[in-house]
């Protein structure tokens, strides 16, 4: 009985996982404006689609402690730029994967 248990409950985490990884790349595709499969700087600074949490990406990228006063679009300027980590000036879904669950709201 444990073991079915057990069995059912990483089954629905499994579930969960796959669900949450849809609703982000559904945000991706949203900010993703003109459907190139990346998303630029413009679209990512002036996207509505998602709030940044502040505090949120002060865990993630404690340096940003320092910006927490900026204004919001030099402040999505700068978190673009550290979560472009492969700094061609895109991001990808998979950089967009690694940050998206850990600091930001969405609007569904």
């Amino acid at each position: 009985m444990k073991q079915i248990f057990k069995l059912m409950v990483m089954m629905l985490l499994i579930q969960g996982t796959a669900i949450a990884g849809e609703a982000y790349e559904t945000q991706f595709n949203k900010i993703d404006g003109n459907g190139d499969g990346g998303i630029s700087r413009q679209e990512f600074v002036e996207s509505k689609a998602y709030k940044v949490d502040r505090k949120k990406v002060i865990k993630f990228f404690p340096g940003f402690k320092e910006f927490s006063k900026m204004q919001e679009e030099k402040y999505r300027s700068r978190l673009f730029d550290a979560i472009d980590s492969n700094k061609d000036g895109r991001l990808n879904k998979h950089e967009w994967k690694q940050v998206a669950p850990n600091i930001f709201e969405f609007k569904f």
